[in-house]
């Protein structure tokens, strides 16, 4: 069976850049989603740090300081460290409206999730990518914990595509 839409899954690297890092060092807290993403990076056994999802209009990024809205064409100006992109065929278009609003995350309650192998729930990036995925109709196992797993399981979905992303500026 054929499914008339398509949601598309981001996935993030470090922007490795040496003012990356200055500013990490500097601020620590400010810039606390650098650190979060090299200890996603260790743990996870990953390059991929976070993960957003969308539409053709909209992505939604689930990030530590909240949820956020980005119109698709700004989307890749705001994320140049986007390096993979999935796209799956959906039977509906979610309505990420109907989504529970999440403001500012905390680590914790992910690397609880990560140490328990999926059984306890936290609202981050990975869980709330497959919040909207499931919304769409499609079923992922509640397990899966870390952008590289997340990965995995949706290019094991039927009419998959991944596509790699060349910014000049990573």
């Amino acid at each position: 069976m054929r499914h008339p839409y398509r949601l598309y899954v981001y996935f993030v690297v470090i922007p490795w850049g040496r003012v990356q890092w200055l500013r990490a060092i500097r601020s620590p807290r400010r810039e606390a989603h650098i650190w979060y993403g090299v200890l996603t990076c260790l743990l996870g056994r990953s390059r991929y740090t976070h993960c957003l999802v969308g539409t053709q209009d909209a992505v939604l990024d689930p990030s530590l300081k909240g949820d956020r809205f980005w119109p698709t064409i700004t989307f890749f100006e705001k994320y140049p460290s986007v390096a993979t992109m999935v796209s799956i065929p959906v039977p509906t278009e979610p309505d990420m409206d109907a989504l529970p609003r999440h403001g500012p995350r905390r680590a914790w309650p992910t690397l609880k999730r990560w140490m328990t192998g999926g059984r306890t729930p936290a609202t981050d990036c990975v869980q709330t990518v497959i919040s909207v995925v499931r919304l769409a109709g499609v079923s992922i196992h509640p397990r899966v914990t870390t952008p590289r797993e997340l990965e995995k399981a949706l290019m094991a979905m039927p009419g998959a595509e991944r596509f790699g992303i060349d910014h000049p500026t990573v």
